[in-house]
C-alpha cells in the first residue's frame, strides 16, 4: 500500500514540476502527432474544472478540507480491513495517492491544482487533467 500510494504521489508531483517549468507557454506541446497535448492550466476546481466558478471558501471546504476528511476515511478504511484483497489495496491506494497529491497542490498553490494533459482523437477529447487524476480514475477499475 505504502509503495503504491508513495509511487503515484511522487510521479504526479515530479510530473507536475516539470509542468510548471516547461508549459507555461502560449503554444501547446503536440505528442504522437495531435494525440497527446500538453499544456500548462491551473484548474481551482475539482476534476475537469467541475465547481471552479464556485465562491473560493466553497472550494477550500469541498476541495480542500472535504477531500482531506475523504481521503483520511478511505485510508483509515483500507488500513484496518483484514479482509481486503490486493487489487482492491492497490485501488485505494491510487485513489488515496492521486487524492493527495491533488490536496497538496490545492494547499501550495490558492486552491488550485496543476493540468497539463490532454488527449484527442478524432473529434473526441478529454478535458486537461494530470497524473493524479489519471490515478483517481483509474483506482475504481482495478
Amino acid at each position: 500500500m505504502v509503495a503504491v500510494l508513495v509511487l503515484c504521489f511522487a510521479c504526479d508531483q515530479a510530473t507536475k514540476i516539470l509542468a510548471r517549468n516547461y508549459l507555461v507557454t502560449p503554444e501547446p506541446v503536440f505528442l504522437i502527432g495531435k494525440t497527446v497535448q500538453l499544456h500548462y492550466h491551473e484548474n481551482s476546481g475539482a476534476f475537469l474544472g467541475f465547481g471552479a466558478g464556485l465562491p473560493g471558501p466553497v472550494r477550500f471546504w469541498l476541495f480542500t478540507v472535504g477531500a482531506g476528511v475523504l481521503l483520511i476515511a478511505v485510508l483509515g478504511l483500507i488500513w484496518f480491513a483484514r479482509d481486503l484483497s490486493r487489487i482492491s489495496i492497490i485501488a485505494g491506494s491510487l485513489i488515496i495517492g492521486g487524492g493527495f497529491s491533488n490536496l497538496i497542490d490545492r494547499i501550495r498553490f490558492n486552491g488550485a491544482v496543476s493540468d497539463f494533459i490532454r488527449l484527442s482523437a478524432g473529434g473526441w477529447s478529454t478535458g486537461i487533467f494530470n497524473a493524479a487524476d489519471f490515478a483517481i480514475t483509474l483506482g475504481p477499475y482495478c
